[in-house]
């Protein structure tokens, strides 16, 4: 146990804030890997950003991976009663930011390899410690080329350490980020006419992005594990305008788009497209998109190997589906089939006073060992 809460407390020292550079806690975490005899490669995606890819033994398919992100989100203007970046434990929770998301899962894997004997290993074991998750699980994104770049492939079984109070999910929702970009012609304020407003342009892109937004409540997603859930168009920001005497000429819109597990988003989009050249042509507005982010969702086959032998370590455990993103959807698309389960409660993620419960904690450590051993080593 000591060794899960030293380790927890060393990675929740690094403000790894998505914002902020990653490569110290990924030269930490590299050095762990090594230290446990695994070949270790840092991707570095930037010279701030980096992946870290461990492995040991065999590198084939069948193998196993673990797999969690070392970025946090922020804790500017939250009501923290302890330093969020000093892991402090009362009673039975130890809380910093990321004990729960999802720094917990990665403690309690390396103090798991570091109690195995991984000499004799019978299938390859792979770790995989992505940047900017929080983001729009970026680092993932980036992995898919860096990998290909090196020749190399992924066991088709990862598990996910994301917080799901150890309950074993295989599906959740994706995160699309869409900019819409909106050029009218500016004029004095005086003489609107000789002008073509971009911010009134946009209210009418609002209201369009508002009807498919019905439509999509109307279609929710169908596998029962998602609880009905829809998928999700937030109109998240809005930037506009010159000065007060000008017609507009620009107007940004942001959209963050939530598919739900068997939703293409490829439809949606293409959605989206069609209403923005009807109100181009109605506006006589130019209005162009771009897709600077796509993270997709996931849905894993049901019964895979890993999902099966989770069950038979974790008889107690629920089949959930979550709305959130995670990596497991870039991953999917690596010719891999994730699922989720590791500490924690995502009800807590990203809130002051983040906490993990330390029961869950052992019982993720003694999860993963087991996992190992199991999949690894016997």
């Amino acid at each position: 146990m000591n060794k899960t809460i030293n380790t927890l407390e060393k990675l929740v020292s690094y403000p790894t804030i998505s914002s902020s550079p990653v490569v110290e806690l990924g030269a930490y975490l590299a050095q762990l890997a090594e230290d446990n005899k695994f070949e270790v490669i840092q991707f570095a995606t930037s010279p701030t950003k980096v992946n870290v890819v461990a492995h040991i033994g065999p590198w084939t398919k069948t193998g196993l991976a673990l797999c969690g992100h070392m970025d946090v989100v922020p804790t500017d203007g939250q009501n923290w009663t302890s330093d969020p970046f000093r892991l402090t434990q009362r009673e039975d929770r130890l809380y910093g930011r990321g004990s729960c998301d999802m720094k917990g899962f990665i403690a309690a894997s390396m103090a798991a390899i570091s109690e195995l004997n991984l000499r004799n290993l019978t299938d390859g074991l792979t770790l995989i410690w992505t940047h900017d998750e929080e983001v729009g699980c970026l680092g993932a994104q980036a992995l898919q080329q860096q990998l290909q770049a090196a020749n190399l492939s992924l066991p088709k079984a990862i598990l996910i350490g994301e917080p799901t109070s150890l309950d074993i999910c295989r599906m959740n929702g994706g995160h699309t980020t869409v900019e819409i970009s909106i050029k009218g012609v500016p004029a004095h304020s005086s003489k609107p006419l000789l002008g073509n407003s971009a911010i009134l342009a946009a209210v009418s892109v609002i209201q369009q992005m508002n009807s498919i937004q019905s439509t999509l409540q109307a279609e929710p997603c169908s596998h029962h594990e998602m609880k009905g859930a829809c998928s999700l168009i937030n109109i998240a920001q809005i930037e506009g305008g010159e000065a007060i005497n000008i017609v507009p000429e620009k107007c940004k819109i942001q959209l963050g788009i939530r598919p739900m597990p068997g939703h293409d988003i490829h439809t949606i989009i293409s959605e989206i497209q069609h209403r923005i050249k009807f109100v181009s042509e109605k506006t006589q507005c130019d209005i162009q998109i771009s897709i600077p982010q796509n993270a997709p969702p996931l849905l894993t086959p049901k019964n895979t190997d890993l999902e099966k032998l989770l069950r038979k370590k974790r008889p107690q455990a629920k089949s959930i589906g979550v709305p959130f993103a995670t990596d497991g959807g870039s991953l999917a698309e690596l010719d891999t089939s994730p699922i989720i389960c590791g500490p924690g409660s995502i009800d807590v993620a990203h809130k002051p006073d983040e906490y993990v419960p330390i029961a869950e904690l052992m019982s993720c450590q003694q999860m993963v060992s087991s996992l190992i051993y199991d999949w690894c080593l016997s």
